[in-house]
């Protein structure tokens, strides 16, 4: 009886075992949220050879889950802050998920607003799989892992390719500005106040850079207007680099070189002031032309021209001599 007994609770253990072994699957499992780092966001420039430049801006992206995935769960990705023209990773934020399956998301860049800037308009796909993780065993079973990657595209007869990039445009421009003075009593030595302001209906977030060591900041923008004074004499210009396509732009000289000059002693005041291209809006790759004309001269009225009297008094002589001459023909004619 012992041994019967020993071997009826033998067999009951086992086969209690046997029922844990075949307990059911877990019915609430998730995949740990995580980061994934391989989009990236680029900028090309047009207009400049400066690799430093850049719009310290900052960029935001949408995810936009399929109609078809296993349920909503969508994917984040963080605000970018540019902080250079090279490649810059951005990061995506895997939730966690409770079923298996492949997911496929759209990915977009939202426009911003900095002037110069083209956005990009294309998007990236992305999948992620949720499969079971049968290494990842835990005392209720087995969880979730998930695997996120860039779909594939290839047009006909074109290799796979990637598409992991998101490249903005940067367009700029260039202003040049000029002075030239005539006159015989404008100084061609004399330096002339000139004020360049620009003004842009959109955040301009670069530095514009003047050939006479001047600088405009993104932080001397006010109102969205900007001014700097240049000086220049007869035959000198100055261009500004950099400058975002779409500011406008208008070139004023000060209005003290106008300013009344009764003897025409004062090389600074007394002229006129005219322009050329003296307003426009920066167009990409274009250096933009602006002149400032300045013209100051007088005669004295000295009555008859000395050099000039000899002339007309010949003149004058031959003209009389030929109406004598008509006048005494004719009369001989009548006799």
């Amino acid at each position: 009886m012992k041994k019967l007994f020993a071997l009826l609770l033998t067999l009951a253990l086992v086969l209690s075992f046997g029922i844990t072994a075949m307990a059911a699957e877990p019915t609430t499992m998730t995949s740990a949220p995580s980061t994934y780092e391989a989009l990236i966001k680029t900028y090309t420039l047009v207009g400049s050879n400066d690799s430093a430049l850049y719009p310290a801006e900052e960029l935001s992206f949408t995810s936009t889950p399929a109609d078809g995935n296993p349920d909503d769960t969508n994917l984040t990705v963080n605000a970018l802050t540019v902080t250079g023209n090279t490649d810059q990773k951005l990061v995506i934020n895997v939730p966690a998920y409770d079923k298996v399956g492949v997911y496929h998301y759209t990915i977009t860049e939202n426009a911003g607003n900095t002037q110069g800037v083209t956005y990009a308009d294309g998007t990236v796909e992305l999948s992620v799989l949720v499969e079971y993780d049968y290494d990842d065993a835990d005392g209720d079973g087995y969880g979730l892992k998930a695997t996120i990657g860039v779909t594939n595209t290839a047009g006909e007869g074109e290799e796979a390719v990637k598409h992991n990039t998101f490249t903005n445009t940067y367009s700029l421009g260039a202003l040049t500005v000029s002075k030239e003075v005539s006159g015989n009593l404008a100084s061609q030595t004399q330096k002339f106040d000139i004020d360049v302001t620009f003004t842009s209906d959109k955040p301009v977030l670069s530095a514009i850079t003047c050939g006479d060591g001047q600088t405009i900041a993104p932080g001397d923008w006010q109102d969205g207007s900007a001014a700097v004074t240049v000086r220049l004499a007869h035959g000198e210009d100055v261009t500004f680099n950099n400058i975002p396509a779409g500011v406008t732009y208008t070139v004023t000289e000060q209005a003290k070189h106008e300013a009344a000059d009764p003897n025409g002693s004062n090389s600074e005041t007394g002229y006129t002031v005219t322009y050329e291209g003296e307003t426009g809006t920066i167009a990409e790759n274009v250096t933009a032309a602006a002149k400032v004309i300045n013209t100051k001269g007088t005669t004295v009225n000295t009555g008859v021209v000395l050099d000039s009297l000899p002339y007309v008094l010949l003149i004058a002589v031959a003209v009389v001599a030929v109406v004598l001459f008509t006048v005494r023909k004719r009369r001989n004619r009548e006799v």
